[in-house]
């Protein structure tokens, strides 16, 4: 048995000891799967930097397969996209690859979580209009991996200055959510079309 292997089953025992007899490890189910992947690590003869790097690319495939995430970028082409659909009187294709993709009748393409909005105050994410700034954001050339960008918003008091804001209620006041820090915005803009 090899060294790592053995490394493993010590550490799962002692893992084990420290739960209840009838408890389940979240990892059993999966264990003959590990114990198998670190065989193959041991007879590639793996150094460090390449167990390392290959590590790293298997944990993201597994989490990205997961997670329904692509593996390689989209292309674009017509093989890509499902059936034209109809909401609120406008018609798109989603992308059949990534369900947050889609084109509309005009050809143009949209990611829809482009930005991801964080409310460190509420503890909380979402997509949808701030500032005029929408999570939904124009892709601008293919081949691409879409990518998600986290910029931080905070929630100031509802005044005339932004009427055209949403009101959002917290604890019976009316509030209004406004980005943190606008230079954040500069590298969505680079990804994607303004």
């Amino acid at each position: 048995m090899n060294d790592l292997l053995n490394h493993y089953k010590k550490e799962i025992e002692v893992l084990r000891s420290q739960i209840p007899a009838d408890d389940q490890l979240i990892i059993e189910p999966f264990n003959d799967k590990i114990e198998e992947i670190l065989g193959i690590f041991y007879k590639q003869n793996y150094n460090f930097a390449e167990g390392s790097f290959t590590l790293n690319v298997l944990s993201e495939t597994i989490k990205a397969a997961l997670s329904y995430r692509i593996l390689s970028p989209l292309t674009g082409e017509d093989s890509e996209w499902g059936d034209t659909l109809e909401m609120n009187n406008t018609k798109y294709s989603p992308n059949i690859r990534d369900n947050g993709v889609f084109k509309n009748k005009d050809g143009v393409v949209y990611y829809n979580k482009a930005i991801v909005w964080i409310d460190n105050t509420l503890q909380q994410k979402f997509t949808g209009l701030v500032q005029g700034v929408t999570s939904q954001q124009k892709i601008k050339e293919f081949p691409l991996m879409p990518k998600t960008f986290y910029i931080e918003v905070e929630l100031v008091d509802y005044n005339e200055k932004y009427k055209e804001e949403q009101i959002v209620e917290v604890e019976g006041e009316q509030k209004v959510y406004v980005i943190k820090n606008k230079k954040e915005l500069e590298p969505v803009f680079e990804f994607y079309n303004k």
